[in-house]
């Protein structure tokens, strides 16, 4: 019987290991008999527990009414605006600037609440 010389033995050697990584690879790894901790990226949750986000509320009081509505979506809100009147809501024109906002910037709310907005004309 003939023995193998130093390059068979190092084939060899070099195809046992690729056979042992293409095993692991294919069996997920290393099992440890306890638990296994793994650390990712937050992401989204899917255990089907819906998830409240409270979002700061910007302060608009100042603000022309197109910024002050431009602001509040931006953060995630919804406005109602009081103030205005009929034919200006209806043809589009007129210039006002928010006076009040309930609630008051600092407040925290759920996304997607409303704000209330009560303007005058400028």
């Amino acid at each position: 019987m003939r023995r193998p010389g130093w390059l068979g033995v190092a084939l060899g050697a070099a195809a046992g290991f690729f056979v042992g990584v293409f095993l692991v690879i294919a069996l997920g790894g290393p099992k440890s008999g306890g638990t296994r901790t793994v650390t990712r990226a937050a992401g989204p949750v899917t255990t089907g527990v819906p998830i409240v986000v409270k979002v700061r509320v910007p302060g608009v009081v100042g603000l022309g009414l197109d910024d002050a509505k431009s602001r509040m979506s931006k953060a995630g809100f919804h406005t109602d605006v009081s103030g205005t009147s009929f034919w200006d809501d209806l043809l589009g024109s007129g210039s006002y600037t928010v006076r009040a906002q309930s609630p008051g910037p600092t407040v925290f709310l759920v996304r997607g609440a409303t704000v209330k907005l009560s303007v005058v004309s400028s």
